[in-house]
């Protein structure tokens, strides 16, 4: 979900040319206020359904109404924002509000922040949305669900703060820098200062994540020494562990940095509730794991290559077919930016998916005194994942029949749910197959070590070379400014 709210909100963001609105501007902010409102409606119709399936007494149905329903209102709420920005003109109107007039056309200025306001119906909507379903999740939930009104709001946005916000504000920064200083946009060494500067923000940030999130110091010394023997077996150095208080809402850890220095790995209150020592140790091993196997430099590394080799390919293209350009720099702008986002879909879901089955191995290796991969380790890890598994999700899967159009809506909303909440990591359920493939043949993960390492040289060696030809064989002036 955060890839996609992300890539329709940062084209939100880019200087395109909004149609005017289609009933003149004074009806513009209430066509914008009615889709809030609509929006703000729907969402109370969730949640008062899911309230009167559980005076019913049926639990279960109300779990599967609200998840799925609220997935489908994900989409509408997108689809609304849009309809205000394209048919109410609102993207239009933000940014003529915001313009200084000057002596010619080519003289105005957009106010800096001013996709603020064009973003703004949209925080509105997305603001409603914690509100409004704060009821549905203290019922649903129970006692288990100790959040105030207030602190559920705090903590979503503090979700969406560093999932969403964070890179939209810096998306933002970027783009006015450009509006307001033009030349830097043919400028190489400020396109190299714009990476550089990507490079220490990722760097830094782990060392914030305690603002961020809210995050305390794990505060168990027995724990923290069993997991410091893992950390010295896996041989990966971290700065701290911290606990992130969800109040039960989450049931997960993570791990994030670049440098060991400030590399920290975080565990939520659910897990440490619910999961045995042993359990919580083999999950801490794959978090480890990523860090040992380098998987986040090797993330950005990718990153930073592909967006250079499409970058290129469009510059090489645009100069071998010179007909691209009738097509609208509108039109280019928004091709590109979903052909972006369809490739890290596709391209880095899966290499991500295969990272973290690399990842799982060594959640069951950091068990064994010498990491060597043992039944026991797998059963140890397979059981946390399915007792991840159990935690979050609160509510029995139904294999969903297809016999209407309500049922198909249903049943779209959960394949789609699915697909999008696993396709970085993959399901659990696929995990857990592998591994225990791997318990009845262990000679798979070892040739599955040698394909990951393989995969990730192939497809550095692939932009690397489609990298250069674009610059051997096309006017890599015009490319490196154009990256």
């Amino acid at each position: 979900m955060p890839l996609i709210l992300l890539l329709f909100l940062v084209l939100a963001c880019l200087p395109l040319s909004w149609p005017e609105p289609l009933w003149g501007g004074e009806y513009a902010p209430v066509i914008t206020l009615a889709c809030v409102l609509l929006s703000c409606l729907g969402m109370g119709v969730i949640s008062y359904r899911t309230h009167l399936l559980l005076k019913k007494d049926r639990p279960e149905s109300a779990w599967r109404w609200y998840a799925y329903s609220r997935t489908l209102m994900f989409y509408l709420n997108l689809a609304l924002y849009y309809t205000a920005l394209l048919v109410g003109g609102w993207g239009y109107l933000a940014r003529d509000w915001l313009t200084l007039r000057g002596a010619l056309p080519e003289d105005d200025f957009l106010l800096p922040a001013a996709e603020l306001l064009v973003l703004a119906p949209y925080f509105c909507i997305l603001v409603a949305s914690w509100l409004i379903f704060y009821s549905s999740e203290r019922a649903l939930r129970g006692r288990e669900f100790r959040f105030t009104r207030s602190s559920y709001v705090l903590f979503a946005f503090r979700q969406n703060l560093l999932l969403v916000l964070i890179p939209l504000g810096m998306i933002i920064l970027q783009a006015n820098l450009f509006r307001l200083w033009p030349e830097l946009l043919e400028s190489v060494a400020a396109k190299g200062i714009g990476l550089l500067t990507a490079f220490i923000v990722m760097g830094i940030l782990p060392l914030f994540l305690p603002q961020i999130l809210g995050l305390k110091r794990l505060d168990d010394p027995e724990l923290r020494q069993r997991l410091d023997l893992i950390a010295q077996r896996v041989g990966v150095r971290y700065r701290e562990i911290y606990l992130w208080e969800t109040r039960g809402h989450l049931a997960t850890a993570l791990v994030a940095g670049l440098f060991a220095r400030a590399r920290v790995i975080i565990f939520t209150d659910g897990l440490l509730r619910m999961m045995p020592t042993e359990e919580l140790e083999s999950v801490f091993g794959h978090e480890l794991g990523h860090a040992r196997h380098w998987h986040i430099h090797f993330y950005g590394l990718f990153l930073v290559l592909s967006f250079a080799t499409i970058g290129a390919a469009y510059h090489f293209a645009s100069q071998v077919f010179p007909s691209l350009q009738g097509l609208g720099s509108d039109l280019l702008t928004i091709a590109i930016l979903f052909t972006t986002g369809l490739y890290l879909f596709v391209v880095f879901g899966f290499l991500s998916r295969k990272c973290e089955r690399q990842a799982d191995l060594m959640g069951c290796r950091a068990l064994h005194p010498h990491l060597l991969l043992t039944d026991h380790g797998i059963e140890v890890f397979t059981k946390a994942l399915d007792r991840v598994g159990n935690i979050n999700s609160s509510h029995s899967e139904e294999k969903t029949k297809i016999r209407g159009p309500v049922s198909f809506l249903v049943w779209l909303a959960k394949s789609l749910s699915t697909l999008l909440a696993t396709w970085q990591h993959g399901t659990l359920e696929s995990r857990i197959a592998y591994l225990n493939r791997v318990r009845q043949n262990p000679r798979l993960a070892e040739r599955f070590q040698w394909y990951v390492f393989a995969l990730r040289c192939g497809l550095f060696l692939l932009l690397c070379g489609t990298l250069g030809f674009f610059l051997v064989f096309g006017d890599w002036r015009a490319i490196v400014q154009g990256l």
